[in-house]
């Protein structure tokens, strides 16, 4: 612990404040392996929000799937690249 003294002009010389602090260590955190199965489950508004985003992003897998036959191949790309075309549309 450590003593700090605060000297305020309101009070009488020699009468000063101590105040008085505790520093607190904390442990190292625990290995996954010890910690309950129970204490490392995620909330449930967690798991909600990770199944909404997993839904879109198989979503979005989809629609790319479904117009792949509409997008240009990567040799076309590079073409289109090398000599200097740019999409107009």
């Amino acid at each position: 612990m450590t003593e700090i003294t605060d000297p305020r002009p309101y009070q009488k010389r020699g009468m000063e404040k101590k105040l008085t602090t505790a520093s607190l260590k904390l442990s190292p955190s625990l290995d996954q392996d010890e910690v309950p199965a129970q204490a490392r489950r995620r909330g449930f508004w967690r798991r909600v929000y990770d199944a909404i985003v997993e839904s879109q992003m198989r979503k979005a897998r989809r629609e790319i799937r479904r117009y792949k036959d509409l997008m240009p191949s990567n040799e076309e790309l590079e073409a289109r690249y090398r000599s200097g075309e740019t999409d107009s549309r």
